[in-house]
């Protein structure tokens, strides 16, 4: 929610988007939780400040894997100034695992040391390690190409668009999936 608000920056002034989030914060949090997401928010404006000031530090750049690898940390560190280990984990977790497993592939497959058949399996086994959350995030592309596949192929062997409609909802949620077999249930009990 921060970032979205604080995109406005240059067409809004920062004080102005932080009476937005405040009011946001306030309408949308029980009362005991006010305070500290606007501690939370303060902090993250810190943050972003100070994280500007580090990207513009020269031992900072590059585009190598070393100078990836530095900013990245370099990050971290300054995140560690501002927030706990908790709130780091809830604010930034999912982006962390997500860097930290495209940097491991940029470093494995940047390794001129490690033969084709030595970087297959440690992409493998990044593969293997990764967290399910991670693991669909990275997949849903290619979900949602193998789905209009099977739209296409559907379509072309005549399916209705209702058809179509179950099929996409038992590939994308198993919640939707289960609310239309009772439906199916209920028409079939009539």
């Amino acid at each position: 929610m921060f970032d979205y608000y604080l995109s406005a920056v240059g067409e809004q002034t920062v004080a102005a988007i932080t009476q937005k989030i405040h009011l946001e914060l306030e309408r949308t949090l029980p009362a005991d939780q006010v305070p500290q997401a606007k501690r939370l928010f303060g902090l993250y404006v810190e943050f972003k400040t100070a994280r500007i000031e580090l990207e513009r530090k020269p031992g900072l750049s590059g585009q190598g894997v070393q100078a990836i690898r530095n900013r990245f940390v370099a990050m971290q560190d300054l995140r560690a100034r501002f927030f706990n280990a908790e709130e780091t984990q809830a604010m930034f977790g999912f982006e962390d695992a997500y860097d930290t497993d495209a940097l491991a592939r940029l470093e494995i497959s940047q390794n001129s040391a490690l033969s084709a058949t030595q970087r297959q399996e440690q992409l493998a086994a990044l593969d293997a390690a990764m967290p399910e959350d991670l693991r669909r995030e990275r997949d849903a592309p290619r979900v949602i190409l193998r789905v209009e596949e099977k739209v296409a192929d559907m379509r072309a062997k005549g399916a209705s668009d209702d058809d179509i409609y179950r099929m996409r909802a038992k590939e994308f949620s198993p919640e939707a999936a289960a609310r239309l077999a009772d439906l199916d249930r209920e028409e079939a009990e009539w």
